[in-house]
């Protein structure tokens, strides 16, 4: 019997930044939103289900209009029983959070953004991140 194999090319059009941050998740989603001008609300917590492995329970904020998204998105997994590693990106363990920025409209610049990051009191380091490289790519799908 002929398998047919079903290929998905998922689109990976978005900035993505890691932070290493002592400041907690809501505190950190307020301070984006005064230094940005932005409107980051608590939502829904992420739920990743691996096979046979457990599950990831990831908390986001999101601001979206009509043509972006940004997202801060915690790195570390809220609830990890069962599973190997608690982390969204496990080959970048050493970031606390994400910010994912999918643009269209040119509101969001990565490179303004980066800048207010750093008057940030709490943010000690920021980083653009290559997303092709990454192997754990796909958990940035939701």
């Amino acid at each position: 019997m002929k398998t047919i194999k079903l290929v998905v090319e998922y689109d990976y059009e978005f900035e993505l930044v890691g932070l290493i941050s002592s400041l907690k998740g809501h505190k950190l989603a307020w301070t984006l939103n005064n230094e940005l001008k932005i409107e980051l609300k608590k939502e829904e917590d992420i739920c990743i289900d691996f096979l046979h492995e457990g599950q990831l329970v990831i908390i986001n904020y999101n601001f979206e209009t009509e043509h972006s998204n940004f997202r801060l998105i915690k790195n570390k997994s809220c609830e990890f029983a069962n599973i190997a590693s608690p982390y969204l990106i496990p080959e970048l363990k050493e970031y606390d959070y994400f910010i994912q920025v999918k643009d269209e409209s040119g509101f969001f610049n990565i490179s303004e953004v980066i800048e207010k990051l750093k008057n940030i009191n709490g943010v000690e380091y920021m980083k653009i991140i290559e997303t092709e490289n990454l192997k754990s790519k796909d958990n940035l799908i939701f």
